[in-house]
């Protein structure tokens, strides 16, 4: 695998940040409904600019305090036990706090409620956002702590402050890519992701895609200034919100940062959620029709195997459209289509419909 990854660094494009040198900022969509969902469910952000990054101190809203709404076992999130510790080792890692990984609930939740109490306050309303907790009308940090604590029992839902890379084609869920960033806002990107938890969001007009840093280097060691060449793998779709961007210095565009919100996997029902694995069999069966050995061997030295989970189609879907868009300038068109589209079989059909007319265009060109 790392000879792998040797290899794959040799070969990435020297064009900027796979970016070519365009700065696609002017193409970024914001949904402007997230900030006041944000502002209505986790409590006052202290800004009234959508585009500007919370302050640091609590707001006060006038109202009386109030404690966020009480749930059986709030702080203690009574669910499995390895879940559990889980999502408090994540949630210390968000805020970079120091643990002992080996340390049994009640230490990691004490040393969460310690950590807690001193992050600015920006962040723990963060955390909160991220696993879509109910603050509303807090106004005191330990009601904040309170109500962190307790979301814990959900699954995360959303993503805060998410440092963003902007590209002209989408990063799809179970591929993987190669970047090689010089620009320098994608250094300083670089640097912060591995200085947390290795994810930033890769960006595509309104929608984007999770990406986790599975290797990197810096050119020559140089971890200040060098080169960030790295390994990503997509994971999770997202949908931004609000927003704001921070200059870095000797930076001649700023990074991006959003507060965004996780899309659901598939939601494909009734009788047509039975026919994805027909349409599998057929999209897999043109595929390896129209691609060599070697190029397959290529393919998957580019976006990793593809998917054998049986999770109705999903997975091996997003294999298919980021394989299409990598061999076909009609696939790449509409890339951000079957990124976007919430039906594994729509997905399916339309990788299918635009193999079927590639196989009849490359039948032509031998008949001519």
């Amino acid at each position: 695998m790392a000879a792998r990854w040797v290899l794959l660094a040799l070969l990435l494009p020297q064009t900027g940040s796979r970016m070519s040198g365009v700065d696609l900022t002017s193409q970024l969509i914001f949904d402007e409904v997230e900030a006041t969902t944000i502002a209505a469910t986790v409590g006052p952000t202290g800004s009234s600019t959508p585009s500007a990054p919370s302050p640091t101190g609590t707001r006060n809203t006038g109202q009386r305090s109030r404690k966020p709404p009480a749930s059986p076992g709030a702080t203690d999130v009574r669910h499995d036990g390895s879940v559990r510790r889980e999502r408090l080792r994540n949630v210390l890692k968000r805020i970079g706090a120091r643990f002992n990984q080996a340390d049994e609930e009640e230490a990691l939740q004490s040393t969460l409620r310690i950590s807690l109490r001193t992050v600015k306050m920006s962040l723990l309303r963060g955390v909160l956002f991220e696993r879509g907790g109910s603050c509303t009308g807090c106004s005191e940090r330990s009601e904040y702590v309170e109500a962190v604590l307790a979301s814990l029992a959900k699954p995360l839902v959303a993503r805060h402050a998410l440092p963003l890379f902007l590209y002209d084609t989408p990063l799809f869920p179970h591929t993987q890519m190669g970047l090689n960033l010089f620009e320098p806002r994608y250094k300083l990107l670089c640097r912060k992701a591995l200085k947390q938890d290795r994810i930033f969001g890769f960006v595509t007009g309104n929608l984007g895609t999770l990406a986790k840093i599975q290797a990197s280097e810096f050119a020559n060691g140089d971890v200040a200034d060098g080169t960030c060449q790295m390994r990503i793998l997509g994971t999770r779709r997202f949908r931004l919100g609000r927003h704001w961007e921070e200059d870095c210095q000797g930076c001649p565009h700023a990074l991006h940062y959003a507060d965004v919100t996780y899309l659901a996997n598939d939601t494909d029902g009734g009788a047509s959620a039975d026919s994805w694995p027909l349409l599998v069999k057929d999209a897999l069966r043109l595929h390896h029709a129209m691609t060599s050995t070697e190029a397959q061997r290529d393919l998957e030295a580019q976006l990793g195997e593809a998917p054998t989970t049986r999770d109705r189609g999903y997975a091996i879907s997003m294999w298919l459209a980021g394989a299409c868009s990598a061999l076909s300038s009609a696939c790449r068109a509409q890339a951000a289509e079957l990124l976007a589209t919430s039906s594994t079989v729509e997905r399916l059909e339309r990788i299918i419909k635009i193999q079927k007319a590639q196989m009849g265009q490359n039948f032509e060109r031998r008949r001519g």
